[in-house]
């Protein structure tokens, strides 16, 4: 698989930081895919199911701080949390062999202070300070390069 075909999904609520995400997913030649850019007349999650199902081989879910909670806690919105669990349940169905699991295909990247899932332990994170995403963009890269070379190898010998 070229750099060029492999489809990164990116997650992300009201942070405005997914752009960063989307440039350096470019940079390594990767195509970024943002629901907000390719909405349809499919309901949102109608259209999540359809690419994540078709056309998509890795995921970064950007946790934000977007939601003060009653208990005076941040949290990244629902949605987010939402497209979280429906890309890690159709990730980890793909293989059973283990060659690419939801462990590899995922990455995500949490601001300080948002809260965060037990369930997601295990998970590659990445954590950043507010407005101060481009710090962390090794990181990235590195992470989402690992998920492409799982995945590169998966579709190998699928063949």
């Amino acid at each position: 698989m070229g750099s060029a075909a492999f489809n990164v999904i990116i997650m992300h609520g009201h942070s405005d930081e997914w752009k960063k995400i989307d440039k350096m997913l470019g940079d390594l030649g990767f195509t970024a895919r943002v629901l907000i850019r390719e909405y349809t007349a499919n309901t949102i999650f109608e259209h999540l199911r359809d690419i994540v199902w078709d056309e998509i081989h890795a995921a970064i879910i950007l946790l934000s701080c977007d939601d003060l909670t009653t208990g005076q806690k941040y949290r990244a919105r629902q949605n987010v949390v939402f497209e979280l669990g429906y890309c890690f349940g159709a990730f980890d169905s793909l293989d059973d062999r283990g060659i690419y699991t939801a462990n590899d295909a995922l990455v995500i990247v949490a601001e300080n202070g948002v809260e965060l899932l037990s369930d997601i332990d295990g998970i590659k994170r990445i954590d950043y300070e507010k407005g101060r995403l481009g710090r962390r963009k090794k990181e990235i890269q590195e992470a989402i390069t690992h998920s492409y070379k799982k995945a590169s190898q998966y579709y190998r010998e699928l063949r």
